[in-house]
């Protein structure tokens, strides 16, 4: 009975750390109020988000041309404007200051022999002291939020059916098994960042979602890094009841 309660603890364990490290890493790599320039530079490329952001940051942006608007979407759309914008603080608000957007388009535009578009753009008038589209904040704001409260439930739980599986089987097998639980946890979530940005490409066309896909897939060295020292702790505990179950010979 003592094994069936402890096995079914790690199983449960195994559940729960794998939701809370998952939840844990995206809130670290993908969710903090810091990579949300990352975010928008990535969604730059996505034609709905980019003309909200090109209206906000170029006063009169929507009454330009159709032949002078395409001229500035592709400015816009450059690998310099993305690093742009990628830079840009996103305050909890969400106001966030898109000159260095309008700035850089300019600097391509002339770059690509368009002084006279760049001219006007450069001379509209207005701040470019904005607000990120709301729905865009609101789901950031709802995601970090349910991450968070993810990770550190999950995290809770996971480790109180650890230290149950410890308290009604407390032999050194059962640290074993609790190490073995950790690292299993570590390499799920490993996997589910390896293919969750195939995956979301394919079934969403959200800008916010293709964008955080884009990050997290050039984002493993991080995936791996944040859960190291969890792997670490698994693999200390396993060699733990391993080198104890010897030395008791």
């Amino acid at each position: 009975m003592r094994r069936f309660v402890s096995g079914l603890a790690l199983l449960l364990a195994f559940l729960a750390g794998t939701a809370a490290l998952t939840s844990y890493v995206a809130d670290q790599l993908l969710l903090d109020q810091s990579r949300a320039g990352e975010l928008l530079g990535r969604a730059l490329g996505q034609d709905d988000l980019r003309q909200e952001l090109l209206t906000r940051a170029v006063p009169g942006y929507d009454r330009l041309p159709a032949a002078v608007r395409s001229r500035v979407d592709a400015a816009a759309d450059s690998p310099a404007t993305r690093k742009a914008l990628e830079s840009v603080q996103v305050g909890a608000d969400g106001s966030v200051s898109l000159s260095g957007l309008r700035s850089q388009v300019v600097r391509e535009l002339r770059a690509n022999g368009q002084s006279a578009i760049a001219g006007r753009v450069a001379g509209a008038t207005g701040s470019a002291e904005v607000s990120v589209p709301s729905r865009y904040l609101d789901r950031l704001t709802e995601a970090r939020d349910l991450s968070h409260r993810i990770w550190t439930v999950g995290g809770l739980v996971a480790g109180a059916l650890l230290l149950v599986a410890l308290v009604v089987s407390p032999r050194l097998r059962t640290v074993r098994s609790v190490g073995i639980t950790v690292l299993l946890a570590c390499g799920a979530s490993a996997l589910l960042f390896r293919l969750l940005p195939s995956v979301v490409r394919s079934a969403s066309n959200d800008p916010l979602v293709v964008a955080g896909a884009e990050v997290l897939r050039s984002e493993w060295s991080g995936v791996v890094s944040t859960l190291l020292p969890v792997a670490v702790v698994g693999a200390a505990l396993i060699v733990i009841g391993l080198f104890g179950g010897r030395s008791r010979r």
